[in-house]
């Protein structure tokens, strides 16, 4: 059955969206978000079905911070809201990916589009992504357990966590991912052979270029779980990337 948190109220969004961004936010909030080969951005609809490059069904990318983000935006595209579905988990760090990835100036995928990552799908939609977006509002959240209430808040596109009958907000979440903030990585061949290095826990599937030009990445092939040892995930060498 799990845990359900229901909620009232919207987030303004100053721009309004337009159709593209309305249309995928709907997708993304509908779809399964597991680990991917093909990146963060999959939504079902978008593969009609083919799940041939899920990496873990039960667990999402590093990027996320779970299975299932059910915040929609409204028809008019003024609004994020609560898209009634039950059992949501994470909400206030999905309100903060969605935000910091998808609406405010500067987001992640907003640069992420000037240098895509190798092998990711990228919707067509995001062509006309504006990245202009102001968010602020309030929504209360009344949980399964009696003494569970508590707002989220969100303020200049940052969203804080109020609990009811506390002066004290907790926030800006800006930390939306399942992994720790680094992690460590095993290099694997190449001129760097064992030597272990900390990554930023969203840029692992991305690859790392060393200094000396040398790129590493993880073999999207490699079943997860398999590839990581007691001293951390393993990436190889690549050796076409080195030479050019």
């Amino acid at each position: 059955m799990g845990y359900s948190t229901k909620f009232t109220g919207k987030i303004a969004v100053k721009p309004r969206l337009n159709e593209h961004e309305i249309a995928y936010l709907r997708r993304f909030a509908d779809s399964r978000h597991m680990d991917r080969g093909k990146g963060p951005y999959c939504c079902g609809a978008d593969w009609d079905g083919d799940e041939s490059d899920v990496l873990d069904h039960d667990e999402p990318g590093p990027e996320q911070p779970g299975l299932w983000c059910k915040w929609e935006p409204t028809d008019d595209g003024r609004y994020i809201r609560w898209n009634k579905a039950e059992n949501f988990y994470d909400s206030a760090k999905w309100m903060a990916y969605v935000i910091r990835t998808f609406l405010m100036p500067g987001a992640a995928l907003q640069g992420e589009l000037a240098d895509p990552v190798r092998d990711w799908y990228y919707a067509p939609e995001f062509e006309h992504f504006t990245f202009d977006h102001a968010c602020d509002g309030v929504l209360k959240a009344l949980g399964d357990s009696l003494d569970d209430r508590w707002s989220l808040i969100v303020a200049d596109g940052e969203v804080f966590v109020q609990q009811k009958g506390e002066d004290e907000r907790e926030g800006p979440i800006t930390d939306t991912s399942t992994l720790p903030p680094f992690v460590p990585v095993v290099l694997a061949g190449g001129p760097h052979d064992g030597e272990v290095h900390d990554v930023w826990a969203p840029r692992v599937r991305m690859g790392l270029t060393l200094i000396d030009g040398t790129r590493y990445a993880v073999d999207p092939a490699v079943p997860p779980g398999s590839d990581k040892p007691e001293r951390g995930r393993i990436m190889h060498f690549q050796e076409a990337e080195a030479a050019n």
